[in-house]
């Protein structure tokens, strides 16, 4: 909307500066080519409705308690399958598998950076065992947490970059 009233404005002033038909004519098809262009760029962007805002915010606010689509659609107060439909065609995935993945980002970060053990992680993480942890990460990420932590723990920085620095 803010695009959308600041090239109306422009164009508007453009028009008043005007003197005939053949003018008012050009700057018309001016302003009808780049407010197409500018919501095709727009169109381009992930721009996301409110309902989307607010639940990417509910995901990462509670990313470690478990949350469910129902208890995010009951706290926007929309129906899950409203939620769940409107979540995928905005943001092109399902809810769950967007979630698992933000619960697997934050897993990563913690082998990477914190000496918290896969079976605290997911603890942490609120996922139902270990074993369902680990085949959740594996499943992401191809590697189990403890080969994550292996090679990517903060601790090995020094031995992988003077192994790439030789290659």
């Amino acid at each position: 909307p803010e695009t959308a009233y600041t090239i109306s404005d422009i164009y508007i002033n453009k028009c008043d500066e005007c003197r005939n038909e053949e003018s008012v004519m050009a700057v018309h098809k001016e302003v009808i080519v780049y407010y197409t262009k500018q919501m095709k760029k727009a169109a381009s962007q992930n721009v996301y409705s409110k309902h989307i805002l607010m639940c990417f915010d509910c995901i990462f606010d509670n990313i470690y308690k478990g949350v469910t689509v129902n208890q995010i659609a009951d706290e926007l107060k929309i129906t899950p399958q409203y939620l769940s439909k409107l979540f995928r065609e905005e943001v092109g995935v399902k809810i769950s598998d967007f979630i698992m993945s933000k619960r697997i980002q934050a897993a990563e970060n913690m082998l990477r950076y914190s000496e918290y053990s896969p079976l605290d992680i997911a603890n942490y993480l609120a996922f139902s065992s270990h074993s369902h942890f680990i085949a959740c990460f594996k499943k992401q990420t191809g590697l189990t947490p403890k080969q994550y932590r292996d090679q990517f723990f903060r601790a090995n920085w020094n031995k992988h970059s003077t192994s790439r620095s030789k290659i």
